[in-house]
């Protein structure tokens, strides 16, 4: 409870109930900085601090980035070398991370744990008003960019964290398309501009404008301070106030965003690359783009998005069913985008020929107009605004915090000028929306901002297959360039600096240093594990029966058993997953089955997952998740005998989603490169992860393609599969809330078969031979795998330590920091008996193997103090157990049993966890030197990088 008689300094503004979020709402104001403060009163234990500040960019050099990035390299108060690491290392943080959006930088933390909030807080407002990297260049040589140079013999080369993180990024083609649909419609504002930088524009970033814009926009004036949850506020507010906005006075500088101007223009073209066996017909993208309403009419905010939501959720939605029928490319897509000031709308064809780009914007036209002449669906409609109901009422936001969501949409609140409990009342327009639909407010709503709005763009994607060759040889000219101009005494000096940065990097902070940052001890680790209340009973199929609050929703999860399937009928069974719901059935067409779903429905999904098991070789999955309100059930059994028992199988429209998934299943590969990689490493050794692994990337892009090519072939092995599928001997269902009973009796009533399937299909390993994935990308991804039990080694809780010792100091300091990578990681599979290290976004290969092959190096001079090696300890069982929503908890809940695991051996993992010694840590030391008796490797990823491997 707020104390309003003490505000240290804060006023109190506004004091409202929202009944949304079940939470009150208090805006408070410091006169004296100019600082707004918003604190969200609620019973939730899982506490979240944010700070965040308007940094609309002026360019595309990244600076916004690149500030949140090094900021928390080093502070007045923690002049630690990295106090973000630190915290990842000894924090039991629930959320620790730092966000770069258009027009705003954040830096939110979350922790169950009083003590451990109070010192991520403490740490994050140090770490954005008194950073080291205003005074001391080398954090934004390091994060931002750098040009090395080793020796004289070398070439120079540009490299830096976000430098290396935006090449990455940049090399999805839906990015290029977005970010490229962003500068035509923006043109003029800052929302042109890429807020996380364009590769080539980040080396123009000078640290003097770096700075300028820091002293600028860093101020609290132009921040929003945000508390939420269960804690003595009044205590935050006087830390707050005494220690940071006591040193500020109101200048009236706080930054204001603008509307962009509207304009419009059908001729924006860009080119990107494509591989050299691709062609370049059907690799076009088109995009026709509308700025829309201002943010803060949040009604027509809304009801767009339900538009939209009904205008092309799926295949036969209207508009999407019209314009895929047209056959003017692959697929057809509409987003919309909101994180600014005036969200717009983005009408995407994707993978077109040339040409077509005038005949799209025609028939889109075109087809908008008779959609609100004719009227839309009112069923449609009614399905939309009911789903968006469940959504907010489920609140179903995985392991992320929902305070940290909540603080999000204050963030717009605050940019935008608009009261913060609107953006936090979402309900309130839905009485409005169910009156209006039969009076023409949505169809209004397709004149207003599509139809007779003078405000869009149009961009066309153009591919280029020497483009990326291009760039490799203008960076190498312009390497040896400026190598060329600098003289004897120039060179010495940039390897002089260079190696500057690398002892910088190098460097260990000294153990006052460490003393200055705030840690918890040893009795803030739960020694318990958490897990849902489950009873497991036997009847004409297997019931796990969870005890767990679930808000009035009901929640069905349906575990079909196929061991009985191969690699390639697991393919089989995975595409079937993929088109259901998105088929006409022998009652409904596809577009009134997904509208039933949506009104009477929560979230319902089939998918194929392959489960590992502790005791053997894993399976594969079919998965039905279903959830609704509780008054609601009766259509589950709908549902699931219209899309189990009575799905029809048309060619056309299979192959049109085989066309759509085999383009998502390419882009996915371009953003997720490192799971893959690791993957594929790891399906080398391990015959679980090598049944996964036929389901991913591009075993499953192959597939696809093959069976594109022969539909009547893929609807044979369906039909063929399905009845070894679906067998109550074979089913394992979770059932939760407070209908329970009702949704066992409906799984009862569907007409599975009785037949006992006891066959085991064969699983065999990948090829052993290294391996590469070569894409259109200036960066790499890069996987290492090897089985530790073969090198005689039992996994142990220690496990757990080691590798988060070696993810956020070894790994941290020598693949990211060093090498320049975004990211890395490690892990030990407790069912595998392999260990897997991987990178992201990663400039390197060659070095980057190195770097894993080194490890045992450090391991063998791993000598930490006692109180350093406590903190090691507190981190790493800080990950262990984070809460989730109701939802999360369940499915991990059926996970583990799955698996199983059961909460006696998470148990002792965890106490083996506690009571590792830095020996143990160091005896590990012999089996990373092994690694290369055993180790695979895979790599996704840069030609000319993966060519430099020889290994």
């Amino acid at each position: 409870m707020i104390d309003l008689n003490n505000l240290y300094g804060f006023r109190l503004k506004k004091q409202v109930y929202i009944d949304d979020i079940e939470s009150t709402l208090y805006e408070l104001y410091h006169d004296k900085s100019g600082a707004t403060l918003v604190y969200l009163e609620s019973d939730d234990t899982n506490k979240v601090f944010s700070i965040s500040f308007k940094t609309l960019p002026e360019d595309s050099t990244g600076v916004c980035h690149i500030i949140e990035h090094s900021t928390l390299c080093g502070s007045e108060k923690y002049p630690l070398k990295e106090p973000f690491v630190n915290l990842l290392k000894g924090s039991m943080a629930t959320f620790l991370n730092a966000l770069t959006s258009n027009d705003f930088t954040a830096y939110p933390v979350a922790s169950q744990n009083d003590k451990d909030f109070d010192n991520l807080m403490k740490v994050y407002l140090d770490a954005v008003f008194a950073p080291l990297s205003i005074k001391d260049p080398k954090p934004f040589l390091q994060e931002g960019w750098h040009l090395e140079l080793k020796d004289k013999d070398s070439l120079p080369e540009y490299k830096g964290v976000v430098y290396n993180e935006m090449k990455g990024a940049m090399s999805s083609v839906e990015r290029k398309l977005y970010q490229a649909s962003l500068e035509a419609l923006y043109e003029g504002s800052g929302y042109k501009e890429n807020s996380g930088g364009e590769p080539d524009e980040i080396i123009n970033l000078t640290y003097d404008y770096y700075k300028d814009f820091y002293n600028s926009h860093y101020v609290p004036e132009n921040a929003l301070f945000y508390l939420y949850g269960k804690m003595n506020v009044n205590e935050k507010l006087e830390y707050i106030a005494s220690e940071y906005l006591s040193r500020y006075e109101f200048k009236g500088c706080s930054k204001k965003i603008e509307l962009p101007k509207p304009h419009n223009s059908l001729d924006y073209i860009k080119e990107y690359g494509i591989q050299k066996d691709e062609d370049l017909n059907g690799n076009y993208y088109v995009s026709l783009s509308y700025g829309v309403m201002p943010y803060s009419d949040l009604k027509d905010n809304i009801g767009l998005s339900i538009l939209i939501s009904t205008l092309a959720n799926s295949n036969d939605s209207p508009l999407k069913k019209a314009m895929l029928e047209l056959n003017l490319g692959d697929d057809f897509d509409v987003d919309y985008n909101d994180s600014c000031i005036r969200p717009s709308v983005m009408f995407s064809l994707l993978k077109t020929n040339e040409g077509t780009k005038m005949k799209f914007y025609d028939e889109l036209k075109k087809n908008l107009k008779k959609i609100a002449d004719e009227g839309i669906d009112k069923k449609a409609l009614i399905a939309s605004i009911n789903h968006l109901e469940f959504v907010i009422k489920e609140k179903d936001m995985g392991r992320m915090p929902k305070g940290l969501v909540y603080g999000l949409s204050l963030v717009s609140a605050y940019n935008y000028e608009i009261p913060y409990e609107d953006v936090l009342n979402d309900t309130k327009y839905f009485d409005f929306y169910k009156e209006n639909i039969d009076k023409g407010y949505f169809e209004s709503l397709i004149y207003k901002y599509f139809l007779d709005n003078d405000y869009y763009t149009m961009v066309e994607l153009v591919p280029s297959k020497t483009l990326n060759e291009e760039k490799e040889k203008k960076m190498l000219e312009k390497m040896k360039s400026i190598k060329a101009s600098l003289s004897n005494e120039e060179i010495d000096e940039l390897i002089k600096t260079t190696n500057e940065l690398i002892a910088y990097q190098s460097k260990e902070d000294t153990i006052e240093e460490l003393k200055t940052l705030p840690t918890l001890s040893k009795e803030d680790i739960k020694v318990n594990v958490y897990s849902v209340p489950t009873t497991v009973r036997c009847e004409k199929f297997k019931i796990l029966d969870h005890d767990i609050k679930t808000n009035g929703i009901s929640y069905l999860k349906m575990y079909f058993d196929l061991s009985m399937l191969d690699k390639s009928e697991l393919q089989v069974a995975s595409l079937y997953a993929s088109l259901l719901t998105m088929l006409d059935t022998s009652n409904y067409n596809a577009l009134d089955l997904q509208n039933y779903m949506y009104t009477y429905l929560g979230n319902t999904s089939f998918n194929v997952s392959v489960k590992p098991k502790l005791d053997g070789v894993g399976s594969g999955k079919f998965i039905i998740e279903i959830s609704s309100l509780d008054e609601n059930n009766s259509h589950i059994k709908e549902l699931l005998n219209e899309v189990l028992f009575n799905t029809i199988f048309d060619k056309e429209k299979i192959k049109t989603l085989l066309v759509q998934k085999l383009n998502n299943t390419k882009e996915a590969i371009l953003k997720d490169g490192m799971n893959l990689a690791i993957l594929y490493s790891l399906s080398k050794i391990d015959k679980t992860t090598s049944l996964r692994s036929s389901l991913v990337g591009k075993d499953l892009y192959d597939f696809i393609k093959t069976s594109i090519d022969d539909v009547d072939s893929l609807i044979k092995k369906i039909n063929d599969i399905r009845s070894k599928m679906f067998g109550f001997n074979n089913l394992t269902i979770s059932v939760s809330g407070k209908k329970k009973d009702e949704l066992i009796e409906i799984v009862e009533s569907l007409p599975f078969s009785d037949t006992v399937n006891t066959a085991k299909a064969n699983i065999s390993l990948r090829d052993s031979n290294n391996e590469a994935l070569i894409i259109p990308s200036e960066v790499s991804y890069n996987g290492l795998s090897s089985s530790f039990e073969d090198l005689g080694y039992k996994y142990n809780g220690s496990m757990i330590i080691l590798s988060h010792i070696l993810r956020y100091d070894y790994l941290w300091s020598e693949v990211r920091v060093k090498g320049g990578a975004y990211g890395s990681s490690i892990n030990f599979g407790m069912i595998s008996k392999c260990v897997s290290l991987g990178s992201y976004r990663d400039p390197n290969v060659l070095n980057t193997y190195k770097a894993f092959e080194s490890i045992y190096k450090y391991l063998e001079n791993f000598n930490p103090t006692d109180d350093e090696f406590l903190t090691y300890l507190i981190g790493a069982m800080g990950g262990v157990d984070k809460p989730g929503s109701a939802n999360y908890e369940i499915y991990n809940t059926d996970d583990n049993y799955l698996v199983g695991i059961s909460d006696e051996l998470r148990m002792k993992i965890k106490e083996e966890a506690l009571k590792t010694t830095k020996e143990d840590i160091r005896n590990y030391a012999k089996l990373f030197k092994d690694l290369s008796k055993s180790r695979k490797i895979y790599t996704v990823g840069n030609e000319t990088k993966i060519n430099e491997y020889d290994g």
